[in-house]
């Protein structure tokens, strides 16, 4: 589930939002806002996934200093529903931007990519390691070189090196110290098998 924080001063465009979005089922509004006074102090009340901002409701320089001020805060849960087109450095620097007058069909397409977007960097990022990844893990720990794992599982070192690289992707863990920690952690190596 998604949720949503919705700032939008027009009242037809705000009941078009909250309308259309209570149609997905994986997106929930928790805040409408409806007013942009205090846009500074709404923006750091902001605690959903995502937020639908009107950038026509504020002026360029205010946004850019919000921008400026927290780019990565923009970059991941501002999305712009916009009436007029924005500029490359504006589109680059929120999460999605939507027109006014796109079709249903586009924006439709629009959120659920947004909402599959999401709902995938919610899953934790340790990734499973498959199994080939689990008997390289456990060879690297072992102290084994790339020409030495290549030969006990009958695969080219290439294949192996292309397996470490997916390892450290998804485990996040770049050194052979720390590989064997994980491994060792995870049942996948004994301490008496380092000796």
């Amino acid at each position: 589930m998604i949720s949503v924080t919705i700032i939008e001063p027009s009242f037809i465009i705000r009941q078009g939002l909250v309308s259309s979005l209570s149609g997905f089922r994986d997106i929930e509004i928790h805040k409408v806002y409806d007013e942009f006074d205090n846009i500074e102090v709404i923006i750091k009340k902001i605690d959903t996934d995502i937020a639908i901002l009107n950038p026509s409701s504020i002026d360029q320089i205010s946004l850019a200093k919000l921008i400026e001020k927290d780019s990565e805060f923009f970059s991941k849960r501002i999305v712009l529903f916009t009436n007029f087109p924005v500029g490359l450095d504006l589109e680059s620097a929120v999460r999605a931007v939507f027109s006014y007058h796109q079709s249903e069909a586009d924006i439709v397409k629009g959120m659920n990519k947004l909402v599959a977007e999401l709902n995938t960097t919610e899953e934790p990022k340790e990734e499973v390691l498959s199994k080939r990844e689990q008997d390289i893990l456990r060879l690297i720990a072992l102290g084994k070189t790339q020409k030495e794992i290549a030969d006990e599982l009958f695969i080219s070192t290439h294949t192996v090196v292309s397996h470490r690289k997916n390892i450290t992707r998804k485990l996040g863990i770049k050194t052979v110290s720390g590989l064997t920690v994980y491994a060792i952690l995870n049942n996948l190596i004994s301490m008496g098998e380092l000796q």
